[in-house]
């Protein structure tokens, strides 16, 4: 079985798959960062999007499952947490480009 989120987090390819949406926002006032997990801990990548409004934190697993957290700073509304199970990199691409 192929599994769709390996090249991605096992292989480390968010720069090579992810990031021309992200090398821009820096510029708009954006900060985000990528961290992939230890090579001794379940595989994950997690995804940080900071800005003066609002936080978010995505972290997916090579299984599809993700947990997107976000915080307003704005409205001082509490955290909301949803949780995703992806089966394509574009249906998670979609996800991420609807978050920047």
């Amino acid at each position: 079985m192929t599994n769709a989120f390996n090249d991605l987090i096992s292989q480390q390819g968010f720069e090579r798959l992810f990031n021309r949406h992200f090398s821009e926002l820096p510029d708009e006032g954006v900060d985000y960062r990528h961290v992939y997990s230890a090579p001794d801990t379940p595989p994950f990548l997690r995804i940080d999007l900071d800005n003066h409004q609002s936080m978010t934190r995505v972290t997916i697993q090579e299984t599809g499952l993700c947990r997107i957290e976000s915080m307003s700073f704005k409205s001082n509304a509490p955290m909301t947490t949803e949780e995703l199970g992806f089966t394509s990199l574009e249906a998670f691409e979609a996800k991420l480009l609807e978050l920047i």
